[in-house]
């Protein structure tokens, strides 16, 4: 579980910035965007086993970064 949680934490240092952005881009608000980035690392974190490793985690992470802010859109 330690090495989930620390992978999780190395993709949070390398990527959340670039998930904020586009987070604040689809939702217009910094404050969603900022709700939308800590559920997409939950739910990264709780999918971690489904990730194909070899891949880019970047393209996965943005998928689950589109799906939360859809679903934030869909409950406005």
């Amino acid at each position: 579980m330690k090495d989930r949680a620390d992978t999780i934490e190395v993709l949070h240092r390398k990527y959340a910035g670039v998930l904020y952005d586009k987070c604040v881009r689809l939702l217009a608000d910094r404050q969603e965007a900022e709700d939308a980035v800590q559920e997409t690392f939950v739910s990264a974190y709780q999918s971690l086993d489904q990730f194909r490793y070899g891949k880019s985690h970047l393209p996965w992470l943005f998928r689950i970064a589109t799906n939360v802010c859809l679903k934030i859109i869909r409950t406005r």
